[in-house]
């Protein structure tokens, strides 16, 4: 054996790579900054070349991908994969970086079942592990503790257990051991154990589907629960957090072709003898165990900073506040750390050693996130020893000195794009978009073009994690309004036309876009106040609102107002009347359809302008505002119906009149007003303060203040006039390829990891498409009633599973067939219309199934250490020859 020299991989090699991405990136980047990020690329390869066996690291520029590469290589030992590089896009164990996935994970299935952070992490225990809670008291602390430790507490590390269990043996061993401290102080602080987040595993399923696995799992083995686990946990993880970042290479146990899937090996970079090893981390999940490049890994940290992945709000002590302040500001899967400048930067490091194989060998691994200058950066070493922790120098210290050295003089500016505000005028179709950054100045011109005049409303949405632009068109000439769906890249520039059509009702005069069921479901409300009509429609993920419309309604006209507000967790529906004051409130039901009244009230009349929004505190105010005389009036607004009665005034004042246009929005660096007058076009930005009352004035521009240099050379327009401004973050989750509801085109879907697919069976309909892995299936619709027929595989466990949005699945029914047979799953399907909660029929939802394979791998029996103390990994899969021994493992 011996190392493959590394010096052949210099920073010659990868000089041609950087400048052709920098050329590429020179309409999105200004000079400057280009070379800011060379330097900064510079001083990350310097920093590694020739101390690790390989190395591969991404950097990301707000949201795009902006500088990638590696060195070294990613196997030593000679043979056929002697000569791959590490790169950016090498697959490597994680380690705990792991755990920023799985705090995301977590963070998620308790949005969805609508549990708090504060609720108690016991009651979602697997009852074998509920019997295995000691009483009495372990280290002088009483057990009972046990059953109050919150799931804040558990992925803040302040659980109170202090080991590093991963595996279901080692969790449970460590709970009947008690508590090492106290929850919620742990000697004054936290203590980081690999238990808490080891739990999550098992945690995310239960919270999931706790009456499921409450009636099922007596019948299961231990073995049994524990793979059951580990699937649910994979598959919820990869669909609901890293699928919708446009992270899909994704894996937790070795390819069997590690040339073709550019998958690394791990090493001992100080001991030349030393074997590489492949660990298979698929049923110790959750503190480590994900394999990811770093450029993929970068796409999932991208998504969790523009909060795409965990929703504006989870709840915590009974009350609503930002999920993603509450993992920066508790420390729940990131930590934080300083730079010289004393600015604050998120980060996880991960590491792993196995003892073994010739030595130490492992890996190394680390994310941070930079605010100042939007920065992200992920790198990954396939080497735990080597020469850069033998120089004292750790991998967090490094990349914090070569930020620090790049940018610690420079100052937030223009180029800081964390935003886009798009601008359209109905006038002359002329529609533009400008970045904004986090202290609220404007920054760079992403597009400024004419369209077709005639679009007066316009709106920005968000479906399945893309960004989309809806315009509509009142009048369009021929008897008929005309609606179009564009997609926004993220950058902000326009991409495809997904939807147009010119046989729309003409008249609306409101539209909005709302999201029901976790997020998870867009739907199109529109309202026209001089008709009294009212109608919804449901949004496809590629931003296509679908027939049959689900509500179409008559309703009370003459509301000026129209706006979507959150209330118990829930979009709600508000509508003013400026003439009466009459405030009305209802809900909106997770099938999109229109719901029943739940507030309504004489308030001050005259106001024309409503405009919610939210202090860094995660407050939610509401700014009344009057066009004619400039009243402005700003209330608390509260996170409950039942509070609407309590609404605390804060601000009650005369400002300027014609402010037509009034727009809230945040950035790390807090909230801002962004008010507009169409009559002069002047413009003003103004920061909100913690009490959600106006500050600084941050921008001010009167008349022609559009000013900026695009590719074509500078413009200036006369900005008066504007019907729409929308502030939003770009967002681009990879084309979807979903079923078209309301169609009979047979669907293709992604394949899971373990090769099944899925298929709609609209209902009652004939089934579409269904595949299952080593099974040959045959599908029937009698009376109402799915059936599935196929020969299955001899000693395979299969479970049924339903879903509504092909993200979410719900375990049905588990099936063991021990020789070759027939298996029949039977579904009674729904009608084709259902009766709501206000007694309207409704569209049934479509319905998806699947059946997938759950493997138990068979156990490998422990092997005398060859050194040390040693703890028994995961169960391995089939070995490669001559490639993958046994591995036992020390976790670092």
């Amino acid at each position: 054996m011996k190392r493959t020299p590394l010096t052949h991989f210099s920073r010659s090699r990868f000089a041609g790579a950087f400048l052709a991405t920098a050329a590429a990136l020179l309409g999105h980047l200004p000079a400057g900054e280009s070379q800011d990020l060379d330097a900064f690329a510079a001083r990350i390869e310097a920093g590694l070349q020739d101390r690790c066996i390989g190395f591969g690291y991404a950097i990301y520029k707000g949201r795009h991908y902006v500088r990638g590469g590696g060195g070294g290589t990613r196997e030593k030992i000679e043979g056929p994969y002697a000569d791959h590089p590490f790169d950016q896009n090498t697959q490597k164990d994680c380690h705990s970086m792991s755990k920023t996935i799985t705090a995301a994970a977590m963070i998620k299935a308790l949005q969805i079942r609508g549990l708090g952070l504060d609720a108690r992490i016991y009651d979602y225990f697997p009852k074998r592990l509920q019997d295995a809670t000691p009483g009495g008291t372990s280290n002088n602390i009483s057990n009972n503790l046990i059953r109050t430790i919150t799931f804040e507490q558990m992925l803040a590390h302040k659980s109170g257990f202090a080991q590093s269990a991963k595996t279901w043996n080692q969790l449970v061993d460590e709970l009947e051991d008690g508590l090492d401290y106290p929850p919620g102080n742990n000697g004054g602080g936290a203590t980081y154990a690999n238990w808490n987040y080891g739990m999550c595993r098992l945690l995310v399923p239960y919270v999931l589907h706790t009456n499921w696995f409450r009636n099922n799992e007596n019948g299961l083995s231990k073995e049994d629960l524990e793979a059951m686990t580990a699937e649910i946990y994979t598959d919820f993880t990869r669909d609901r957090i890293l699928k919708p970042a446009g992270a899909y290479a994704t894996r937790t146990r070795p390819p069997q072709d590690p040339t073709a899937a550019n998958f690394a090996y791990l090493y001992d970079f100080l001991n030349d003898e030393a074997e590489g090893i492949m660990p298979n981390r698929r049923l110790d999940l959750g503190s480590g165990g994900w394999a990811m490049s770093a450029r993929e890994y970068g796409k999932f940290l991208v998504a969790l900073f523009d909060e795409d992945l965990v929703f504006t709000s989870v709840k915590n002590g009974g009350v609503f506040v930002n999920a993603l302040d509450e993992m920066k500001s508790k420390k729940l899967g990131m930590f934080t750390t300083r730079g010289s400048d004393n600015d604050t930067y998120y980060v996880h490091r991960g590491a792993n050693s196995w003892s073994g194989n010739g030595g130490s060998v492992g890996g190394k691994s680390i994310w941070m996130h930079f605010p100042p200058n939007d920065i992200t950066v992920v790198l990954q070493i396939n080497s735990h020893k080597n020469a850069i922790t033998a120089m004292g120098v750790e991998r967090d210290q490094m990349l914090r000195e070569a930020y620090d050295e790049v940018y610690a003089d420079d100052t937030p500016s223009e180029k800081n794009h964390v935003l886009n505000m798009y601008v359209s005028r109905a006038q002359d179709g002329w529609i533009a978009s400008r970045g904004v950054g986090s202290t609220g100045n404007l920054g760079s011109t992403d597009f400024d073009t004419n369209s077709a005049p005639g679009w007066s409303h316009s709106r920005i949405f968000t479906s399945a994690g893309r960004s989309f632009v809806l315009r509509y068109n009142p009048d369009n000439g021929n008897g008929n309004g005309s609606l179009q769906v564009q997609r926004l890249r993220r950058d902000g520039t326009l991409a495809e036309v997904t939807y147009s059509g010119d046989k729309w009702r003409r008249g609306w005069t409101h539209l909005e876009v709302f999201h029901k069921n976790a997020g998870q479901d867009t739907f199109l409300l529109l309202y026209d106040k001089n008709a009294g009509k009212i109608r919804t429609y449901r949004i496809n993920d590629n931003g296509r609102p679908v027939d049959p419309r689900i509500t179409d309604a008559d309703a009370t006209g003459g509301f000026d107002v129209l706006k979507i507000v959150r209330l118990n967790s829930q979009d709600h529906l508000l509508r003013y009347n400026s003439s009466s004051g009459l405030i009305h409130v209802r809900s909106l039901n997770n099938n999109g359809s229109w719901g029943p009244a739940v507030y309504e009230k004489n308030w001050k009349k005259g106001f024309t302008t409503f405009e919610f929004y939210q202090n860094g505190n995660g407050n939610q105010y509401l700014l009344r505002y009057k066009v004619a005389n400039g009243h402005a009036n700003i209330l608390r607004f509260p996170p409950t119906v039942a509070g609407l009665e309590q609404t605390t005034e804060v601000l009650d004042q005369t400002w300027s009149s014609n402010w037509q246009i009034m727009r809230f929005f945040r950035t790390s660096e807090g909230t801002f007003n962004f008010r507009y007058n169409p009559l002069n076009g002047n413009v003003r930005i103004q920061e909100i303060r913690n009490n959600g009352t106006f500050g600084t004035v941050k921008y001010t521009k009167d008349g022609f203040w559009l000013s900026s240099t695009t590719a074509s050379g500078p413009f200036d327009i006369n900005t008066t006039g504007w019907d729409t401004v929308e502030f939003y973050q770009a967002k681009d989750a990879g084309v979807p390829n979903v079923p078209t509801v309301g169609n009979d085109k047979a669907v293709s879907v992604p394949s899971d990891a373990e090769g099944a697919t899925t298929a709609a069976f609209p209902p009652p309909s004939h089934p579409r498409v269904v595949e299952v892995k080593r099974a040959q299936p045959t599908t029937t619709v009698r009376r109402g009633m799915l059936q599935l027929d196929w020969e299955p595989a001899p000693g395979v466990f299969y479970i049924a599973e339903r879903s509504t949005d092909l993200q979410n699945w719900e375990p049905l029914e588990r099936i063991q067939i021990q020789s070759k047979g027939s298996l029949r799953f039977q579904r009674q399907l729904p009608t084709k219309r259902v009766w709501d909660e206000n007694g309207n029929s409704v569209p049934a939802p479509p319905e998806f199934y699947r059946i997938r394979t759950v493997e138990t791998a068979p156990v490998v029996p422990e092997e005398p250490p060859a050194r040390g103390p040693i703890d028994l990994a995961p169960p391995a899969g089939p070995e490669e020859p001559g490639r993958a021994p046994v591995i036992v493992a020390r976790p670092q």
